[in-house]
């Protein structure tokens, strides 16, 4: 070949290959079939993957159905019968069914393992379900990749309503018939030249007060009782759910509304019965703290764990200013002390008065009684509340006892030195209510559960404050 002619070749060539680059013709037929291979396989992934993501959460939301089956159906149980047991197992199973079901619905999947569990704390009830399953894939099989595992965990709790028992147990003696304000007990002497136990003077002279629209510290406490009463029941989510009952001492006890009447659940019936019932006592003296308690103790149930309306949990409110006068009322007109009325009648004794529990020399002999016919005024002994506590959940309130001025001190025409010898021989040796109050926070259940008030508004703020702690929140989902 000669040397002319190769370069002829050459030069050839490289024109062809030159023509070839130039010439656009056809190149996206080419890169199409050269892509199209990756092109369908990615494709296939991100189907596959669309695929598993979908069946992980299908899973995932039988899961959530099923936690959630296991506590609805558990806690219809509980409330049933409170039986634990029982509840676990139908609830569990009525979860896992549930879950079979959704999840026999998704393709191309099958679940490996499931396990489920419920818990119960009280009243909180917690159910977890932990899965693992394979999903199948079609197109990435081709890449090896034909399956893909799958786990998670799911869980659900709830709070359930709360039974509760309210046991409200109020000193409706004659300082309790003080005027609320300052201005109150200056009309209630103008109307009554009378103040303070104005009720010794006739039962007329407070149902006088309460026509005049003056208002005295137990009006107060009836009004606020009425008023957190019906905002109690707001909460109710069961029927029952919240029973309130009353009770009124000084020398005697009564059930002003008791726990199993309609009017412990029923606020309309509740508001009428207060407004018709609770008020001063119109039945002679006394404040017997240790003769009140003895009696709640015959109505009060143990406290239980709230799961059930025969099971309720029980809180007491006791409301009170502070001073005991264990004087009982025997019927016939005559009174006499509890702890000598104890002795006699041979009923138990709480905790038999035991002054002076501050010091004092003797006893106070109202109008040269005998302390046989009197009794005892002192301060609030503590020990009597125990028994109460091992019953439920004991909350106190202290208003402060006001000695008014000494006008005002009337019975039967005659200064009623009784309010001096509080004044002077309790009120001052208790230093200014620290002292007294203390022996309240013994009382209470725990030192927060012993409330002080004074005003109106406070009295208010403080039984607000105890039903506020003790009214169950509504059944919620936690998680």
């Amino acid at each position: 070949m000669s040397a002319g002619y190769l370069i002829f070749c050459l030069n050839r060539l490289r024109m062809n290959v030159r023509s070839f680059a130039e010439d656009a013709r056809g190149n996206f037929a080419m890169m199409t079939g050269i892509l199209l291979v990756p092109i369908v396989g990615i494709s296939g992934l991100a189907l596959d993957h669309w695929a598993v993501s979908t069946a992980k959460s299908e899973i995932e939301n039988a899961a959530d159905a099923a936690a959630l089956a296991i506590i609805n159906r558990a806690a219809a149980i509980m409330r049933e019968s409170g039986n634990q047991k029982l509840a676990s197992e139908i609830g569990r199973n009525a979860g896992n069914d549930q879950f079979d079901a959704n999840v026999g619905k998704i393709p191309d999947t099958k679940i490996e393992a499931r396990k489920t569990t419920l818990s119960i704390t009280g009243l909180v009830l917690e159910s977890k379900i932990v899965w693992s399953a394979q999903s199948t894939t079609r197109f990435s099989s081709l890449f090896n990749w034909k399956r893909q595992s799958l786990e998670g965990v799911s869980s659900a709790s709830v709070q359930l309503p709360a039974y509760v028992q309210i046991h409200v147990v109020v000193d409706n003696s004659g300082s309790m018939g003080i005027g609320a304000t300052q201005a109150a007990q200056d009309e209630l002497f103008k109307l009554n030249q009378c103040a303070i136990a104005c009720h010794l003077n006739g039962t007329d002279k407070y149902n006088k007060a309460r026509a005049a629209g003056i208002k005295t510290r137990i009006d107060v406490v009836r009004d606020v009782l009425v008023k957190v009463g019906e905002k109690s029941m707001e909460s109710v989510s069961v029927p029952n759910q919240i029973k309130i009952g009353v009770y009124t001492f000084s020398n005697d006890f009564v059930q002003m509304v008791k726990i199993t009447d309609q009017e412990s659940t029923n606020m309309n019936k509740f508001k009428e019965k207060m407004g018709k019932d609770f008020g001063l006592t119109g039945v002679g003296g006394g404040t017997d703290y240790h003769g009140a308690f003895r009696e709640l103790l015959k109505v009060l149930p143990k406290s239980g764990d709230g799961l059930t309306e025969g099971t309720p949990i029980v809180y007491i409110m006791f409301i009170t200013d502070g001073i005991e006068h264990t004087q009982q009322n025997k019927g016939g007109g005559w009174w006499v002390a509890d702890a000598d009325a104890l002795r006699k009648d041979g009923s138990p004794i709480v905790v038999a008065p035991s002054p002076p529990l501050t010091g004092l020399s003797a006893t106070y002999a109202y109008r040269g009684q005998t302390r046989s016919d009197m009794g005892w005024i002192q301060p609030l002994d503590p020990r009597i509340c125990t028994p109460i506590k091992q019953q439920g959940q004991l909350s106190t309130l202290e208003i402060e006892y006001i000695i008014p001025e000494d006008k005002y001190w009337i019975h039967n025409g005659t200064a009623d030195v009784r309010f001096g010898w509080v004044k002077d021989k309790i009120l001052a040796k208790e230093g200014a209510y620290t002292l007294s109050h203390n022996r309240f926070r013994k009382c209470a259940s725990s030192p927060e559960d012993a409330h002080l008030a004074s005003s109106d508004k406070e009295i208010e703020a403080a039984i607000g404050a105890m039903f506020a702690k003790v009214i169950p929140k509504p059944p919620r989902l936690l998680k």
